[in-house]
């Protein structure tokens, strides 16, 4: 299975492209009238706003894979999960008890079992060996479901009552017993009763460290009809256990060992070839979360975990000695019936993770193997409703540094509407740009007008100094304290005004950098924003008739 993920990084790459797009939009938005009327001198606001960092991220997060900690701090999570229930640890098999109760070596002629009438009983224990499917060896088991059904043929030529009774099986409360009457003395009887087992317990018998046993007694009263006994004559029994379900078993459940989750990758998306710059995560992390109702410890080995890059190669992700595996706490006896939680991260701090994860990572694999009962025998209990939740988060915290990114979008633009407002009634045209940055990014811009066949007319700023947006003011974990004001003033050359108006379109130009030119590591914060304030100014002559 393989799950397709936006990589947040390249949703950090497009945040400031959000920012010009929804600059571009909001340019055009029907919420704003700039309709101007414009007269000798004119001098206003244009666009202006605030854009925050969690608005801009979730623009590309359409599925709600971006959340925030306590204290605001942004952070995607990606993640797959696995359950193993109570029957896919432990079933209980049918158990088939034969016995052959009784058969004599010899003949015995009728004339020496006394009387007619007379009773003579025959006792038998026998301990029937409990199959298991594993190393398990139960103390008990309490049945929902199930039956006991025995099967009794005798073909002796007497009548009797035979009676099948355990000490180490409750029936409702009760030692179990049956009884079953041999009616028949033609030496052909057969009879099948069948015995409901829900609500019923099971004690076995553990004596023997390598088998588990269930005793059972046989009474058999044959009651004299006069006839031979032959030797070839038997009263067979067979004792059938079907269909076992258990409510809950209590005991040594054996070991468990599966590969529950076999080399699944978390797939993100690959940047576009042309990308320019570095991204470098400061701390992505793996982190394995365990629901366990089971009364069983569990070791999880993480297996198979490798980085995979957009060349096609792939780096093994490597653990630190003693992390694998990891134990999984498990509910004792007073807590039968409730979940305990286990949460470990694989993180720089006990893995290699923080190394691999740059700007061409395009997936991590990862497989897990649940091994219960890792260092031994143990006392364990099972319920069947007990399972084993296991969830893999690969967690991408807003914790990264980046150098020389850089991007660009183009846009229709047209400025003039013919007779009514040319570059004829133009004196002068300037922009003036207002930015409050309270991002821990460091934007360097430009514009550059285009026409229709995406040649560059000319540009906004001076090609050696573009016009850069400071980094809010950060302390020593990344964070921003302070917001940095910036204020420029864009006259336009006569040269730049023609350009202007002829041009159809605009291409926006961004480089992007975190603070102190990509050397440190910053952090994201929903309180992260950009607020903006782009106004114009223009001195117009018009002509309004021949006389004027």
């Amino acid at each position: 299975m393989s799950l397709i993920r936006f990589l947040s990084y390249a949703v950090i790459l497009s945040l400031v492209l959000a920012f010009v797009s929804c600059v571009n939009d909001e340019w055009m938005a029907d919420k704003y009238d700039f309709t101007v009327r414009w007269e000798p001198g004119y001098e206003g606001p244009l666009v202006f706003g605030d854009l925050s960092i969690e608005d801009m991220l979730t623009k590309f997060d359409t599925t709600g894979y971006l959340t925030e900690d306590s204290t605001g701090f942004l952070y995607f999570v990606f993640d797959t999960s696995e359950t193993v229930y109570a029957q896919d640890y432990i079933d209980i098999p049918n158990q088939d008890f034969i016995q052959v109760f009784f058969q004599s070596e010899v003949d015995i002629p009728g004339s020496t079992l006394g009387n007619i009438g007379d009773t003579i009983k025959f006792i038998q224990i026998k301990s029937f060996e409990f199959e298991r499917t594993g190393d398990e060896q139960l103390d008990s088991v309490y049945m929902k479901g199930g039956e006991i059904v025995i099967y009794v043929t005798s073909t002796i030529k007497h009548t009797g009552i035979l009676t099948i009774y355990s000490d180490q099986i409750e029936l409702n409360g009760r030692q179990y017993r049956q009884t079953i009457e041999i009616s028949d003395p033609s030496g052909n009887f057969t009879t099948t009763v069948t015995v409901p087992l829900a609500g019923s317990s099971l004690y076995l018998d553990n004596s023997n460290p390598d088998t588990s046993f269930l005793e059972m007694i046989f009474e058999f009263e044959l009651i004299n009809s006069g006839a031979d006994i032959l030797a070839s004559e038997i009263v067979h029994i067979t004792k059938a256990f079907q269909n076992l379900e258990y409510q809950a078993v209590f005991g040594y459940v054996g070991v468990y060992d599966s590969l529950i989750i076999d080399k699944e990758v978390i797939e993100f998306s690959a940047l576009p070839e042309d990308f320019k710059g570095r991204i470098q995560l400061a701390d992505p992390q793996l982190h394995l979360r365990v629901g366990n109702s089971f009364g069983v410890p569990f070791g999880i080995d993480l297996l198979d975990l490798e980085a995979r890059f957009k060349d096609g190669s792939s780096t093994p992700i490597t653990l630190d000695a003693g992390v694998n595996p990891i134990i999984i706490d498990a509910p004792d006896f007073s807590q039968v019936g409730q979940s305990v939680l286990s949460h470990t991260a694989i993180d720089r701090s006990n893995s290699n993770i923080n190394e691999i994860a740059s700007t061409d990572l395009t997936g991590l694999q990862f497989s897990v193997n649940a091994l219960g009962n890792p260092t031994g025998a143990s006392e364990n209990f099972i319920l069947d409703t007990s399972k084993l939740d296991v969830k893999i988060e690969v967690v991408i915290p807003m914790h990264l540094r980046a150098e020389g990114l850089e991007m660009a979008d183009t846009f229709d633009f047209e400025i003039g509407d013919g007779e009514d407002f040319s570059r004829e009634n133009i004196k002068s045209f300037s922009f003036q740009l207002e930015t409050e940055n309270g991002l821990p990014l460091d934007i360097s811009t430009q514009v550059y007008f285009m026409d229709s066949s995406d040649e560059k007319l000319d540009s906004l700023f001076n090609e050696q100094n573009w016009n850069i947006l400071p980094s809010g003011v950060i302390d020593n974990d990344g964070k921003v304290i302070m917001t940095t004001y910036n204020k420029v003033l864009i006259p336009l050359t006569e040269s730049q005004i023609d350009n202007v108006f002829i041009a159809e379109k605009i291409m926006m130009k961004i480089l992007v950098e975190t603070t102190d030119e990509g050397n440190r590591d910053i952090k994201f914060y929903s309180s992260n924003f950009l607020g903006f304030k782009l106004g114009a100014k223009a001195e117009v002559s018009i002509t309004t008739d021949e006389n004027n």
